[in-house]
């Protein structure tokens, strides 16, 4: 159910970013479709890595936006932080 929820929010993000960075956008439909995938699937490794691309593009959108002080709604991907350290606890705990 969050995976779905991360999917539909990172698919939102993609259509208002399309304006604005065509490639910012594509990352951020890639991690929606990963988020989407995994919901259907319904297996945690996929959202766990689309929890861990969502931060990784975080980070390099903050540091562009320190840069230029343009901002990307890439930087949204840190809200994927606490759900990745939940899964990275379920996922090695087995």
């Amino acid at each position: 159910m969050v995976g779905l929820i991360y999917g539909i929010l990172f698919l939102i993000l993609a259509l208002i970013e399309i304006k604005r960075n065509i490639p910012n956008s594509f990352v951020l439909f890639t991690i929606s479709a990963i988020f989407l995938k995994g919901a259907v699937k319904s297996k945690e490794n996929y959202n766990f890595a689309g929890s861990l691309i969502a931060i990784i593009f975080a980070v390099l959108s903050f540091l562009v936006f320190i840069a230029t002080t343009k901002f990307s709604y890439g930087l949204f991907g840190f809200s994927a932080l606490p759900y990745f350290f939940i899964l990275k606890r379920r996922l090695t705990a087995d």
